[in-house]
């Protein structure tokens, strides 16, 4: 009894990871810079202006809103605009991401900006 609820955990762990990409078969990409292309992480793009936007760049067309019950490639871009690319570097062996994001409605609970 032990060895078969044993071998039963381990198949349901060992299937759970094929379980996890959602939506099944996307890929999504990042583009690798080389040393000399290193982006700086200082609000301004235009390090990553080189890269393609096509397979890098991931939009609204593939974001879904479940609060407003919107499908993929639905959201209403006046309401909401998301752009991100991500980048690797081999030999620093780090990520870079760039977002840049749109919200016409962004809650604040601070009275005045802090300096």
């Amino acid at each position: 009894m032990r060895k078969t609820l044993v071998s039963a955990l381990l198949a349901a762990v060992v299937a759970l990871p094929a379980l996890a990409h959602f939506p099944p078969g996307e890929l999504l990409f990042a583009v690798q810079f080389p040393d000399e292309n290193i982006p700086v992480i200082d609000g301004n793009h235009a390090d990553w202006a080189a890269v393609p936007q096509i397979p890098y760049e991931v939009g609204n067309d593939k974001y879904s809103d479940s609060v407003y019950s919107k499908a993929r490639g639905e959201i209403d871009v006046s309401d909401l605009s998301v752009r991100q690319i991500v980048g690797w570097n081999d030999n620093t062996d780090l990520l870079y991401f760039m977002a840049e994001v749109f919200d016409n409605g962004r809650p604040r609970d601070a009275e005045a900006p802090k300096a």
